[in-house]
This record gives structure tokens, sequence and C-alpha cells, in this order.
């Protein structure tokens, strides 16, 4: 069983990184000069990063509990598929950037599946917790979906980046693409009602 030293030391300075983001919410003031359109802005990115830091927080407490490695037990019994023993073995936790709202990128360490692999396909594999939690392509499940309607308007998907950076959402022309093909995937996932789409409850 991996040691939980990692997440638990990352999920105490996620704590720490809110602690700093309330203080620096609680003591936002208008700059002299500033309008009021700016200061809005300024306090929606201080707002956003405070929600992602919060979401991050749940998941990495999730992550850690109990429940959630019985899940990730039940979901490797499920991909056992036609071979046995399962192919995945548990590689240990591993960092990984997870996008939240408002293009915020907090660190999640999450325990990382992978198969016995060629050394040209090392480091392949998967982590069962956050796709429990619904969090596909390294993208929270609310973002995924906030980035694949933008892309859904009428326009390019260069027209629909403009439309999130302007609404405070810094994302990549690259990462708006990907969450449009996994909200895709989720789609006919649920059609073909696939059990591997079932989603554990944060407690």
């Amino acid at each position: 069983m991996p040691s939980t030293e990692r997440p638990a030391e990352n999920l105490q300075d996620i704590c720490r990184q809110i602690d700093d983001a309330k203080k620096e919410y609680d003591n936002l003031e208008m700059k002299k000069g500033e309008s009021l359109r700016d200061f809005e802005y300024r306090v929606k990115r201080h707002s956003d990063k405070l929600l992602s830091l919060k979401v991050a927080e749940k998941v990495q407490r999730q992550l850690l509990e109990q429940g959630a490695r019985d899940a990730e037990a039940d979901l490797k019994k499920k991909l056992l598929i036609f071979e046995e023993p399962s192919p995945f073995r548990i590689r240990g936790w591993r960092n990984i950037n997870i996008l939240f709202p408002g293009g915020n990128e907090i660190p999640i360490v999450s325990r990382f599946f992978a198969t016995n692999k060629t050394r040209s396909q090392k480091g392949k594999g998967f982590y069962p917790g956050l796709a429990l939690l619904g969090i596909s392509e390294r993208i929270s499940p609310a973002t995924l979906g906030l980035l694949a309607k933008s892309a859904a308007a009428p326009g390019s998907i260069r027209d629909a980046q403009a439309a999130l950076i302007d609404q405070g959402t810094d994302v990549s022309v690259t990462r708006i693409s990907t969450a449009v093909r996994a909200a895709a995937l989720q789609a006919r996932s649920l059609r073909a009602n696939d059990s591997s789409l079932e989603t554990l409850e944060i407690q």
C-alpha cells in the first residue's frame, strides 16, 4: 500500500493556500484610478482562485479516504475484461495538475494505475480516483462542461477562447479542443450506459 505522506502534505499545502487566498480576498480594495469594471474582474480572479482551491481541497481529501480506495479497487476489477489477474498495477502516488474554474491549475496527488508495458509505453496509465470523481483529461467536471459549451456556440474555437478569456478563464485552444472531445466521449458512453462512468460521491 503506497504511503499517504505525499497526498497528505499536498492537502496541507492547499489548506495553507486557501487561508492566504481568503486573506487576499478580504483585503481587496479598489485602487486609485481603477475602473469598476477592472475591479470586478480582479475580484472575480480572486474568487475563482478561492473556488478552485476549495474544490481541490475536497478532491485531495477524498482521495485519501478509504471509500475512494475501495471504489478504485472495484474499478480495477471492472477493467479486467478478459485478463486475469488484472493487468493494472498501482504505481504509487503522482502529482497531476488539474484545471479548475477560472483557468486555475492546482496540483493534486493521486494514485496512478498502469499496465506492464514496454519501455516505449512506460508511464501510460490512468488515475482511477480522479476518473471516479468525474475528472477527465485533467479538467474538473464543471470546467470541462464550460469549455465544451463555449466551443459549441457558433464560431471557431479561437472565438470560444476569446470569449472565455473575456470572462476571466484563460485557457489554450488545445485545452478547449480536448474538453470538446472528452465531453463527446462522455455523452456517447452515457448513451451506451457505460458503467465506467459511474462516479464517486464526495463525502
